[in-house]
């Protein structure tokens, strides 16, 4: 039997802890913008796990197709960490080719006034993504499984 007055009274958060972390593309797909005039974009699942192996959930990321310059390196340094040799690609190309793929990703802690705090990556203190081997350690020893639970995130461009 259930005690309804144990039950949580708020809603639990859960986010990892900024650090370096290995990290699984889970899926990558295109999206389409909840504002029409902007374009579509790629959401990609990054499937995170510690230095001990523990799955710890998922993050999201997203690329646009978009002149700034902090996406184009952001994108630049996705490609670079995956060791795609790719010099002329659409967005929806690498949804075929980067879902499985192993590498690092630094993450930070977001939080927005009237939301829960939640994990995102890092794109501003250090290099963002890494190729997997630099990491020190074979992180897959112990997490057999992809991560089932997801990091709250909006996909929202």
């Amino acid at each position: 039997m259930i005690n309804f007055d144990s039950l949580p009274k708020e809603r639990p958060t859960q986010t990892i802890p900024a650090g370096h972390y290995a990290a699984t593309v889970g899926s990558a797909e295109m999206k389409a913008s909840k504002d029409p005039t902007k374009p579509n974009y790629l959401s990609v699942r990054l499937d995170i796990v510690d230095i001990n192996g523990n799955k710890l959930g998922g993050v999201f990321d997203i690329f646009t197709e978009s002149e700034a310059s902090l996406q184009r390196y952001k994108l630049q340094r996705f490609i670079t960490a995956l060791n795609l040799n790719i010099p002329s690609f659409e967005l929806s190309d690498l949804t075929k080719i980067v879902v499985g793929k192993r590498l690092e990703v630094d993450l930070k802690i977001e939080q927005q006034e009237g939301y829960a705090p939640r994990t995102v990556v890092d794109a501003t203190t250090n290099e963002i993504y890494y190729p997997f081997e630099d990491y020190p350690f074979d992180a897959y020893d112990s997490a057999d499984e992809t991560p089932n639970s997801e990091s709250e995130s909006s996909d929202e461009y």
